[in-house]
């Protein structure tokens, strides 16, 4: 592809891409611009490069590589056009994931404005196809009154996308339709031929919604308008006409509410005589002739102005019934030839499917074809077909058939899926199937679907035998939809009692339920998407097993596990479909073998099969032999089988295995024991114990019931979790533990209690107890003892005997005590304060879950002590001030643990739950919430985190959901994910979320810039920096604004974890690349400098900046100072006037470099434009120091000359500023060459600035 011998063009490599795209060679398109454009002539892409290939994306619907593209195209610092964004909304409207392109489309829009890009009609109506595709009507009206607010022109296109979002509404959207039809008359818009299909295409899909309220809507043009004063917006039209359109009054049309419209109607009908006539009160009354002799009524010619013979509106249901009100099929098409438009095929097609059926409205289209030259297709004879087999007229739809062969119109299968639509009887389905086979066409899924639907609605067993029968041998697997369909024939009716009364009609469903029982067996499933999977399959003996054993499932449950088992692949036939597919499993040493004997296919004894499963199930035996057991992988009802027994004994001969004979019954099982060992018994509980019989009783603690304190060798108590024999309580009164069994609630709750101990106030379960827990339970303990008396002996207190001193009171103050002695009691919570401070420390070694209950643990504790008000306090021993500095401690901790630990969800809700049972009292109640934290799994901090959801709050039942934390949890989220290196989650994370402190927040929020470049987006992050309004730049400090400036002109950073801008600049760390990011143009560069001057004042008055900004704008990529050529005189003189409608123009804080400026000179025109801003400093004050400024001139000294010439505008300040210059430099000592080139220069300064052409010439 590449042209040999030269290199090519950006605009070569475009004109290429859109020529393979145009021959639908998308993915040849992407590889010539990623791998030959940039990797192998590293060429650098222009914005029409990434346009026309977002545009194929677009088209093709490949939305992820869409914005991968737009993304690339903004790292590289380029500009969208009004042709890129077009695109990108195409991508999202095309896109096969419709939710995905929504809020692709949604967050495009939101960054459109936020940079103030305004959109042309274009970009509008490609947003506007977008929110019809993926959203709703509302959402295209918002778009719409935007374009009318922008002035936009409304097209046929524009309505165009708003009658497709009205499909989305299937109850009222035909009612919709016809009110943004009626707009668009009213807008001067002429409808075309897409627009007139789309309305049918609503007439056939969507309702009419309330009769009511569309008579009102409908019929009464000026509905609405006495009591909305809408916005009006005269816009011009593409015809050039004049159109006004009232989106205000067409919006609150379109969606009010039914019970409101009713109350309004209410209270008119109480103001005004003239009332709507119900049809029902029409019904005898006689009409004028000229009324009966009229043609049909059309809601269109209401909507042109016309007399209208249409009163009031019925009830609409069918598709028909809503054809007729926009004229039939006749008015129809006499209102496209009176609008000068011809029907298409998809026109007529979508009339075959919505019109009476009967022969006469067949041959109308068939003229309508003719007449205008539209060739039918098999399209539209399938949808006439489909439209007579609904109405029960099967005749006619074979009558169709003839006249397709008359066309020689071939048949496919949707021909005959629409004929089995109307196959009511079993004949006509034998006729259907064999008319597909002399056709050379095999009957697919749907087609067996609509027939079964057929039977199923009369209830015609025998007719659904013959259609399952037909599906097994044609092969044809069922899907879903067919299950289902099975499931509903094969129920009995609700009322319906077998054994109470006898009904021969419904007796035939039991026959029927036996066949399907035995169908579903043989017929593999099919999956949604109607791919075939290959699963095991299990003999029938397994599957008896399995059917009987799972008797608490409803029999629409088990013949859907049954038919799920049974999924298997069509292209093995049934032999490999039935064979049984066992793998081997070696469970524990013995010498029992279990084999599969063959035999023929019967029905298996369960009873028999029970017991030979349980025989050998908890067993072990001597140390010779093995136990190999052929089972089922995805046996899940082993539990259900065993009862949830712990343990079967099973006695057992001693039987050699040369004399073993298997007797016939044995032979018909699946599992047959050929070898045994006496086994051995496992510990088990006691109400498990095969040797003891063991008699349940609940709640029963005074004494042991029937013998179940008996016990072996390996019982064991369920309480205690120990051998029953060491139980101190086995047979104790009261908490008679020998009674206990798991089928108890009471017997339950008292085994957690013993085994939880003080974990259970955290509603922990025995699975999530580990060692760390119970060593953290047993401290805990230890520590609630230790520290009540401690806090005893602090309500005790030290008593002190005072004899005449002067002792201070609470307020500071000094008592004269004249009396001989005094007796004082001394509070000090100090050393209960320094107890939980200790405790707290060991929680610090302890394992995560550990340390957060034994800290939760000991708030609970300390939380309740007070501080007696009688008593005498010490300034540093408060107990009120110990508990909350304890509990900020412990809150801080646990947060820290909840947002960086991996805690489970559920963990962290009972760790919630636990803090908030504590009684807070008055001086902690303003902690009582400190730890509702927000899991990482929650639904809304996960869709905000994946940029999901941009505005941070989500409808949940009915209530708002607010993305709202705490400051420090806030704080800790940032830590962790930039720990994690997720710089994009962060940012989504910042910009949605709220939280309690606004002061603390707004600098890590000034952070974003940062952390989107450290994400690749150095282009994006420079934008961010300075918006239009709290700008992150105008906070800039002179050091912040040097390392943004070195960070985007070199694409480097230091990787550091930060909260605030500060720590940016006081960190040490080396600086590495960025990964996926590039330097931003010098263009960029002076525009980002330019911004921040203008809104920060810190960084516009200092020296350092302006060096450095000038050090940037004199060198070139390849050197550190590079001297460049002088440009023309002409050039210099024109520059003054284009610099100075740069930066004194009145446009906020935007810099805007015309193309032009920077086509001839573009080095030198940077250093001018920088230049120009560094003369506008000087004016406004004073610059110290100034030498290192002006020495970044010394390679360009004709830059220097243009500053002093422009500089002399102000005499007076120009004067002032060489003393501070010569004063500088009589005081600098320093002796390298910046100093000569200075002192060189200075005496040249003095001169007039009017010798300025001749002094330019000269260098």
């Amino acid at each position: 592809m590449r042209r040999p011998g030269r290199r090519n063009t950006p605009y070569w490599y475009h004109l290429q891409c859109r020529k393979l795209i145009k021959d639908n060679k998308l993915q040849e398109a992407l590889d010539l611009f990623s791998r030959d454009m940039l990797r192998v002539e590293r060429l650098q892409p222009e914005e029409y490069n990434y346009t026309v290939l977002i545009g194929g994306c677009g088209r093709a619907g490949r939305l992820k590589q869409a914005f991968r593209l737009y993304n690339d195209m903004k790292k590289r610092g380029l500009d969208g056009v009004d042709a890129t964004y077009t695109a990108l909304f195409n991508a999202c409207a095309e896109s096969p994931l419709k939710q995905a392109g929504l809020q692709q489309a949604l967050v495009l829009e939101q960054e459109l404005l936020r940079k103030n890009i305004p959109l042309s009609t274009i970009t509008y109506q490609a947003l506007l196809k977008t929110h019809a595709f993926t959203n709703n009507l509302q959402a295209c009206i918002h778009t719409l009154r935007e374009m009318l607010e922008k002035g936009h022109v409304l097209t046929q296109k524009t309505f165009h996308y708003l009658l497709m979002g009205c499909l989305k509404d299937k109850d009222n959207g035909f009612r919709l339709a016809l009110q943004v039809w009626r707009q668009m008359l009213k807008s001067g818009i002429r409808p075309d031929s897409k627009n007139y299909n789309l309305l049918l295409r609503t007439a056939r899909d969507c309702g009419i919604g309330d009769p009511a309220l569309a008579s009102s809507v409908l019929l009464s043009p000026e509905w609405g308008s006495r009591k909305v004063t809408g916005r009006v917006s005269n816009v011009k039209s593409e015809s050039g006409s004049k159109a006004v359109t009232d989106i205000e009054l067409l919006e609150k049309q379109l969606f009010i509410e039914p019970d409101s419209h009713r109350d309004r109607e209410e209270s008119n009908s109480r103001q005004e005589s003239t009332q709507l006539i119900p049809v029902t009160q029409m019904e005898n009354a006689s009409l004028p002739v000229d009324f009966v002799n009229s043609p049909a009524p059309n809601l269109l010619d209401v909507f042109e102005g016309r007399k209208g013979d249409v009163v009031s509106l019925g009830t609409v249901d069918k598709a028909s019934d809503r054809l007729a009100l926009i004229g039939g099929a006749e008015g129809f098409l006499e209102k496209l030839a009176a609008k000068g438009l011809s029907p298409d095929l998809k026109t007529l097609t979508l009339l075959a499917d919505m019109m009476e059926s009967s022969y006469e409205s067949l041959q109308m289209l068939l003229r309508a074809a003719k007449q205008h030259q539209v060739k039918l297709d098999v399209g539209f004879f399938n949808s006439a077909i489909r439209r007579s087999a609904r109405a029960g007229d099967l005749e006619a739809a074979k009558g169709v058939l003839t006249v397709m062969r008359q066309r020689n119109v071939s048949v496919d299968v949707k021909t005959f899926g629409s004929l089995a639509l109307g196959c009511e009887r079993q004949s006509d389905c034998l006729q259907l199937l064999k008319d597909m086979e002399e056709a050379g066409l095999r009957p697919n899924v749907h087609v067996f679907s609509a027939l079964i639907g057929q039977a199923t609605r009369r209830l015609d067993y025998v007719y659904l035998k013959t259609i399952l029968k037909s599906m097994s041998s044609l092969r044809v697997w069922p899907n879903k939809i067919i299950i289902q369909q099975l499931e509903f024939a094969s129920q009995y009716p609700p009322n319906y009692n077998q054994y109470k009364s006898r009904n021969n009609y419904l007796v035939q469903i039991d026959g029927f339920r036996g066949f399907y029982q035995q169908w579903l067996r043989f017929m593999p499933a099919q999956d949604d998407e109607g791919e075939q999977v290959e699963l095991q399959t299990e003999t029938d003996a397994a599957e008896d097993l399995k059917t009987d054993v799972s008797d608490q499932l409803t029999q629409a449950q088990r013949n859907q596990r049954a038919a799920a088992r049974r999924f298997g692949s069509h292209k093995k036939d049934k032999t490999s479909i039935t064979a049984p597919r066992r793998r081997r499993k070696l469970l524990t040493s013995g010498a029992i073998r279990f084999e599969n004997p063959p035999r023929e296919k019967k029905k298996n004894n369960t009873s028999s099969r029970y017991a030979t499963l349980k025989t050998f199930l908890m067993c072990t035996t001597g140390d010779n032999g093995e136990i190999i057991i052929l089972s089922d992988d995805d046996d899940d009802d082993q539990d259900i089988l065993f009862n949830d027994s712990s343990v079967l004994i099973v006695e057992v001969e001693d039987v050699k295995k040369s004399d073993f004979v298997l007797p016939q019954s044995a032979l018909d099982e699946d599992l047959v024991v050929t070898f045994s060992r006496r086994p051995e018994v496992l510990p088990h509980a006691r109400y498990d114990c095969a040797i003891h019989p063991f008699t349940a009783a609940d709640c029963e603690v005074g004494t042991p019931v029937a013998g179940n304190q008996l016990i072996c060798d390996q019982c064991f108590c369920y309480i205690c979790d120990k051998l029953a024999s060491v139980c101190e309580m086995w047979c104790q009164s009261g908490v008679c533990h020998c009674n206990s069994h798991k089928r108890s609630d009471f017997w339950n709750n008292q085994r957690s209690s013993a085994l939880l101990g003080g974990l259970k106030t955290f509603n922990l379960t025995l699975s999530e107890i580990d060692a760390h827990l119970r060593h953290a339970e047993t401290m805990l303990q230890r520590f609630r003892h230790e520290v009540c008396a401690e806090f005893l002996t602090f309500l005790k207190g030290k008593m002190l005997q005072q004899d005449g001193l002067n002792l201070p009171n609470q307020q500071g103050l000094v008592y004269e005590l004249s009396v001989f002695f005094l007796l004082i009691l001394l509070l000090s919570y100090t050393h209960v304060y320094e107890f939980v401070s200790s405790f707290l420390n060991k929680a610090d070694d302890q394992d995560a879950r550990a340390a957060a209950v034994m800290r939760l643990g000991a708030a609970e504790q300390f939380i309740g002590h007070f501080q007696p008000s009688w008593s005498y306090i010490s300034p540093m021993a408060n107990a009120n001030e110990a508990k909350v500095m304890l509990l900020q401690r412990v809150v801080a901790s646990v947060q820290r643990q909840m947002v960086m630990a991996d805690f489970t969800s559920d963990f962290i809700q009972k760790l919630q739950d636990f803090y908030k049972r504590f009684c807070f009292p008055s001086e902690l109640k303003s902690m009582r919430n400190c730890l509702c934290v927000r899991p990482w799994d929650d639904v809304l901090l996960v869709s905000v985190l994946k940029g999901q959801n941009v505005s941070g709050y989500r409808k949940d039942k009915g209530k708002k959901d607010i993305l709202l934390e705490q400051i420090s949890i806030v704080l800790l989220r940032s830590e962790l994910l930039q720990r994690q290196h997720r710089y994009r989650e962060l940012c989504r994370y910042l910009r949605v979320v709220q939280t309690d402190d606004s002061k603390l927040f707004q600098p890590l929020q000034d952070l974003i810039p940062f952390f989107m470049c450290l994400g690749g987006d150095v282009m994006s992050a420079c934008n961010s920096l300075c918006p239009s309004a709290n700008a992150p730049a105008s906070r800039f400090s002179p050091l912040l604004f040097l390392f943004y400036l070195r960070l985007f002109e070199t694409a480097t950073a230091p990787k550091l974890v930060v909260s605030q801008p500060a720590e940016l600049c006081s960190s040490d760390a080396s600086w590495e690349p960025i990964k996926d990011a590039f330097p931003l143009k010098r263009a960029e560069l002076v525009k980002f400098a330019l911004r921040v001057q203008r809104c920060c004042s810190a960084v516009f008055t200092d020296s350092q900046c302006w060096t450095r900004l000038l050090t940037v704008v004199n060198n070139t990529p390849c050197s550190s100072l590079a001297a460049f050529t002088a440009p023309n005189p002409q050039f210099l003189h024109e520059a003054k006037d284009v610099v100075n409608s740069i930066l004194l123009k009145e446009q906020g804080i935007n810099i805007q470099i015309p193309r032009f400026f920077l086509e001839v000179y573009p080095d030198q025109a940077l250093l001018l434009l920088v230049t120009g801003a560094l003369g506008l400093r000087i004016l406004s004050a004073a610059l110290t120091p100034a030498l290192p400024v002006l020495n970044t001139f010394q390679e360009n000294v004709w830059a220097l000359w243009w500053l002093w010439d422009s500089l002399s505008c102000d005499a007076e300040r120009l004067n002032s500023f060489l003393q501070e210059i010569t004063q500088e430099v009589e005081n600098t000592t320093d002796g390298d060459n910046s100093l000569h080139f200075l002192r060189s220069v200075i005496p040249t300064l003095f001169s007039s600035a009017e010798n300025w052409d001749q002094q330019s010439g000269s260098c």
